[in-house]
């Protein structure tokens, strides 16, 4: 854990900091027990990936649109935010969080694909993994290319590879938009 997180009793209340910025003062000690605990286990870094080594590689890309901040270890790429301290990424579009598989991963892949043009609208890209993730499939980044894994697809899984525009459905492998792999993928799994 890199962050100091401290639970303090003062002047009838109970505040929890976190590096010595006040994030929550609570008047009910086990309320504040429970945010404390929580807030140790969302800060708690699992992965043996560094801070440093993500940064490294999201800055290669070179991209304006990047937001990194180091103090809070998060970064943000327009409706797409990823935190470091839980390992998550989220679609935070209308206000609201929608937590996406991949993490890290993820984030690398649709900030690199935008910046080269291989993803014309990212929104769009993050947009089919919710819908994804709502019709209780699941998916993966690789390199150039997006797998969607299903029951209902030949051999399990369909891959989108956006470099060669091809969709490879397990049994046979085809030129097409990534519209198209959407309208494929999603007549299935829904």
């Amino acid at each position: 854990m890199s962050n100091k997180i401290t639970l303090t009793y003062e002047e009838g209340k109970i505040n929890i900091h976190i590096n010595e910025k006040l994030v929550i003062e609570e008047k009910d000690l086990e309320k504040s027990f429970n945010r404390f605990k929580q807030i140790i286990r969302d800060n708690e870094v699992k992965k043996s990936v560094t801070w440093e080594s993500i940064l490294e590689n999201i800055k290669r890309i070179n991209n304006d649109n990047l937001e990194i901040n180091n103090e809070y270890k998060t970064l943000t790429f327009g409706v797409m935010k990823y935190f470091y301290n839980t390992g998550k990424v989220f679609y935070t579009k209308d206000s609201k969080m929608t937590p996406l598989m991949g993490g890290a991963d993820l984030f690398y892949f649709v900030v690199e694909m935008s910046t080269n043009g291989q993803i014309d609208n990212y929104e769009d890209f993050l947009e089919f993994c919710k819908e994804i993730l709502e019709s209780k499939s699941s998916y993966r980044v690789r390199e150039s290319s997006l797998f969607v894994s299903n029951p209902g697809f030949n051999y399990g899984s369909a891959e989108y590879n956006f470099s060669s525009k091809k969709i490879n459905k397990g049994a046979s492998i085809k030129n097409c938009t990534f519209d198209e792999f959407k309208c494929y993928v999603l007549d299935i799994i829904k």
